[in-house]
């Protein structure tokens, strides 16, 4: 069976499973506030499905979230429409969760949450500042569009209650949090 219709993760968590569990793809999934997408079992989610996400996910342990193991997904996240100031999560339990697409924030700020860790190869962009809470690591890259140009930062291992800092312009390139 194929299943090519929107996912609407509206409370609790929907665990994916396998490749391509949310549809066939270019359909889109919404995660809302209060709800999770969650992955685990070592999943390689190759699927490209846009996924727009809001809040900070089950008890705040992120509205995209690795449960276990170590799982990748290929799309594109993406926060709702939400008012200015407003946090949306990432978050990971245990293992990694590698993240190939690009997340877009919009006017939110971002929590990256749990004691596992999150690897993002795409960028992060957006005019909210970055929050790191928990013992688990982050990888990526966030732009900062609110202010000057190129104003790009390169995370690697940042742990432990950290926020950084604005403007980012002022960190150099693969600073360590």
């Amino acid at each position: 069976n194929t299943y090519n219709g929107t996912t609407n993760v509206q409370q609790g968590m929907l665990v994916a499973g396998s490749n391509a569990a949310l549809g066939a793809g270019g359909v889109g999934t919404t995660v809302n506030a209060g709800a999770s997408l969650g992955f685990q079992g070592n999943l390689n989610y190759t699927t490209p499905e846009a996924v727009t996400f809001d809040g900070l996910g089950v008890s705040g342990s992120g509205a995209v979230r690795n449960v276990s193991g170590n799982n990748r997904f290929v799309g594109n996240l993406s926060a709702a429409s939400i008012p200015t100031g407003s946090s949306v999560a990432l978050g990971s339990d245990s293992g990694t969760l590698t993240l190939d697409g690009n997340v877009s924030l919009e006017f939110s700020s971002l929590a990256v949450v749990g004691s596992g860790n999150i690897i993002a190869n795409g960028t992060i962009g957006g005019l909210g500042v970055p929050t790191f809470v928990g013992s688990g690591g982050f990888t990526g890259r966030y732009y900062d569009l609110d202010a000057a140009p190129n104003n790009t930062m390169a995370a690697t291992s940042l742990l432990n209650s950290t926020t950084l800092p604005l403007p980012l312009q002022a960190l150099t390139p693969a600073t360590t949090r």
